[in-house]
């Protein structure tokens, strides 16, 4: 399977390289964007469609490769904080400790850091359009697979559960293969098109008016029926609204109250959802009585203290039990405890070059299924400290050469930085392109495409009108 994802992967790489030649970079860039949300791996988990390949090979091999491409053949430079290639190597320090201490192989630590290889070709592929799209563009782009992905799960609801009667609502996960990764996709997409809509600024590209945008990927939660679904989304929209300030709160007001009468709704649908699936007996809780009970989230997390209690009805830990168990696994020595079990010790895969060996002694456990989780079983106590600060650093991250980033920009990155920090706790988005994308994405440089082409040209930023004027420079991203 592996061997025919690389033939696959070559043709693709072979493809995108002579588009390059050819100078259609938005043709690269938007087979390389498009890849991280075709939900192909969706049929083979639901449907146990067989293919000659294993498709999420295929994406990261073609991504890696296309990557490495465009950084040796198109572009020289790459924009890429500082700070992040440090912290990252502090990551690779430590993986290779790791890999040292318990004797694994160079395969397998590879293994492990293939969405930080992810996250650089991601990089790569926009350093390529920075001349072609500005950020504003680039959220319009997100926004819209967004919709894209409600789009998708409504049609699972209706068609796959409710019509067809082939399966459960577990099936409901938009472009994606989990409801976890569609749930993450979803609250970063409403919050860009929610912060675009009270600020009152266009964004580009988008194909629904922004209020029909919002409230289409918001009724979408209730069709996914996601338990964590309205707690995530009270906290993100409540999140960006205390960043914009009370005269923003107060200029939306009527906003705001639709959002509340929206959310109304949504619960209600959520109540129809639990009762039809937990009964509606004088022992059993509403959702909404779940959701605000501290006992109902431990007991759904960790359990209630017996060993039983641990696991799911799929047979593999709860999300707070894994972090616990992965704990106790880097007991046995304080070598573990700092560096961890081993880079692909939680791995569930028959890559060959991953030592997954925490997965056959525990089968279906899903040791790493929390990022959290994965970090101390795999790279100690100290790896998981320096991946955590990799991603808080990107709170505090400030883009070079703008004397004041909009605050569009800033408000978006910092509460997508605090939902990726709890969603260590939640799912392992750490394996999901997904995860690295929506990082460059962030990032991505603030300044308008004219001036960068500018910038090009002459060499410097150009003079800009009195009311435009920033201090922009592009130089302190180059590495």
């Amino acid at each position: 399977m592996i061997e025919k994802a690389l033939i696959v992967s070559g043709g693709i790489v072979v493809l995108l390289t002579g588009l390059l030649i050819l100078q259609k970079k938005k043709v690269v860039f938007w087979i390389s964007f498009i890849l991280t949300f075709l939900p192909l791996p969706y049929l083979t988990r639901y449907f146990d469609i067989e293919g000659p390949i294993n498709f999420g090979w295929v994406n990261f091999f073609a991504l890696a490769a296309i990557g490495v491409v465009i950084s040796v053949f198109k572009v020289r430079k790459m924009y890429i904080p500082k700070s992040m290639l440090i912290l990252y190597f502090g990551v690779l320090l430590v993986s290779a400790m790791s890999m040292v201490l318990n004797r694994s192989n160079i395969f397998s630590l590879i293994f492990a850091q293939r969405n930080y290889i992810m996250l650089f070709a991601y990089f790569a592929v926009f350093r390529l359009v920075l001349d072609t799209y500005n950020k504003d563009e680039i959220m319009g782009f997100v926004a819209n697979l967004g919709l894209a992905s409600s789009f998708m799960a409504i049609f699972q609801r209706f068609v796959f559960v409710i019509a067809l009667q082939i399966g459960s609502g577990d099936m409901v996960t938009g472009l994606f293969i989990d409801d976890g990764a569609f749930l993450y996709f979803q609250l970063i997409s409403m919050c860009i098109v929610f912060v675009y809509w009270l600020k009152d600024h266009e964004l580009p590209h988008l194909i629904l008016q922004k209020p029909i945008a919002f409230f289409t990927m918001f009724m979408t939660l209730a069709v996914a029926n996601n338990k964590a679904g309205l707690v995530l989304v009270i906290l993100v929209m409540g999140l960006a609204l205390i960043k914009m300030g009370p005269a923003m709160i107060i200029k939306h007001i009527g906003k705001i109250a639709v959002g509340i009468v929206a959310f109304m709704v949504i619960l209600t649908i959520y109540e129809g959802y639990h009762n039809a699936a937990y009964g509606e007996s004088a022992d059993d809780n509403t959702y909404a009585e779940n959701i605000t009970d501290p006992a109902f989230w431990f007991s759904y997390l960790v359990g209630d203290g017996t060993d039983e209690s641990r696991f799911s009805k799929s047979g593999s830990l709860k999300r707070g039990a894994a972090v616990v168990f992965a704990y106790q696994q880097i007991q046995k020595s304080p070598a573990h405890y700092f560096f961890g079990r081993g880079p692909g010790s939680t791995a569930q895969t028959s890559f060959a070059g991953a030592t997954n060996f925490l997965d056959k002694l525990y089968p279906n456990w899903k040791v790493g299924r929390t990022s959290m989780s994965f970090f101390i079983a795999e790279t100690g106590m100290l790896g998981m400290l320096i991946n955590v600060i990799f991603v808080i650093s990107l709170f505090f991250w400030r883009p070079p050469g703008v004397r004041r980033e909009p605050s569009r920009f800033t408000i978006t990155r910092q509460v997508f930085i605090i939902l990726t920090i709890i969603y260590l706790f939640y799912e392992n988005m750490y394996m999901l392109p997904v995860w690295a994308l929506t990082i460059v994405v962030m990032i991505y440089p603030t300044y308008p495409k004219e001036v960068y082409q500018s910038s090009k040209q002459h060499k410097s930023v150009p003079e800009m009108e009195p009311h435009e004027k920033k201090e922009l420079t592009i130089s302190e991203y180059q590495i």
